[in-house]
């Protein structure tokens, strides 16, 4: 059959394996007899298919000693991204204010970890960092924590960043979910228009829905996915914000407190800002234990809605790991789980969700 193969030209190869419902024969020896295999005849074709979307092609060519399949289509350099939006000499001066301060919240240890990195590579200072929502007092205390900062601090301006979903947790049981959406639609309120004008405030969730970006753009100034955090596009994610927010007062500031992202620069992060395996295995211990300690149908759905916020906290987390595009069906899986009622086999599924994820920390 290879012999065969060699012999067609090349648009005659193209025809045989691109279109639908064709079938390349393979002949395979088993015990000595010959076994016929056939497929059903429409993978090339929807390969060839996709490749168009994208813009190219697929060809194959039968050599003698190989067969050689190829894919083109169109791709974009990070950089020429970045450049087509702020063009690059505009993006490298780009800087936050030396006075701006960083204030975020997030009820999950991780999603902390992340966002002081944030904060960090985006220069805010040491000193005017804070990220809450340790515990119960951090959250409820927000909106009044951060309403009182900004008035005492009449020169600053102020980055601030809500997670959506914030879990009061007590003695290991959620009692309450507060959203941060509200929380910060609170603090504007509260506010002063001069006050208010000193703050850029931004929801960061894992849903992402339209539906779901309408709302946190109707309660704040702008929305950020939870996503895995890389040096180079911490300043893009904020400048066209911060542009939005300030248009008067955007300049090209070369202050040498700010992180610069050029290749020839680097900053430099402790232990501290590092999110470990550990850290989501205490995660997924969490939630283990809850559905281990429920093992009646009756007992798992009245604690259903603890738990569905648990998963949907851990799709978050795993959405913001360096390794997000690896688990993507994992969080995908993660999702399916999350309806109103408790799904079928959940804890066979939960328990699969869990082995995959470790197998890949």
């Amino acid at each position: 059959l290879h012999d065969q193969l060699v012999a067609l030209d090349e648009d005659e190869a193209q025809q045989q394996v691109f279109s639908p419902r064709t079938r390349l024969k393979q002949h395979i020896v088993n015990d000595d007899k010959l076994m016929l295999k056939s497929s059903s005849g429409d993978g090339a074709w929807i390969m060839q298919k996709c490749a168009k979307t994208l813009g190219g092609g697929c060809k194959i060519l039968f050599e003698t000693h190989q067969t050689v399949f190829s894919l083109t289509c169109r791709a974009e350099v990070l950089s020429t991204r970045l450049a087509v939006s702020t063009g690059p000499a505009e993006f490298k001066k780009f800087r936050l204010p030396e006075t701006v301060w960083g204030i975020a919240i997030d009820d999950s240890s991780i999603q902390r970890k992340l966002l002081n990195r944030f904060l960090t590579l985006a220069g805010v200072n040491t000193y005017k960092r804070r990220v809450l929502g340790q515990n119960p007092d951090e959250i409820m205390g927000f909106t009044e924590y951060l309403v009182d900062l900004v008035r005492r601090n009449k020169d600053d301006k102020f980055l601030v960043i809500v997670d959506e979903n914030l879990d009061i947790v007590d003695e290991g049981t959620t009692r309450q979910t507060v959203l941060g959406s509200l929380c910060i639609q609170a603090a504007l309120r509260e506010m002063s228009a001069e006050e208010e004008r000193r703050v850029l405030a931004l929801v960061r969730s894992a849903n992402d829905s339209k539906e779901d970006v309408e709302l946190y753009l109707e309660r704040a100034h702008g929305f950020m996915p939870k996503a895995p955090i890389q040096k180079h596009m911490v300043l893009h994610i904020l400048e066209p914000y911060w542009k939005d927010r300030f248009p008067s007062e955007v300049t090209a500031i070369s202050s040498s407190h700010q992180p610069d992202i050029g290749e020839d620069h680097t900053v430099v992060l402790d232990d501290s800002f590092a999110v470990t395996g550990n850290d989501l295995i205490v995660a997924l211990d969490i939630i283990d234990d809850i559905i281990a300690r429920e093992t009646k149908k009756e007992e798992i759905s009245k604690n259903w809605p603890r738990i569905r916020e648990k998963l949907h906290s851990l799709k978050g987390d795993l959405k913001s790991m360096e390794s997000s595009s690896r688990l993507r069906p994992v969080v995908d899986a993660i999702e399916r789980l999350r309806g109103e009622t408790v799904p079928e086999e959940l804890v066979e599924r939960w328990r699969l969700i869990r082995t995959l994820i470790i197998s890949m920390l």
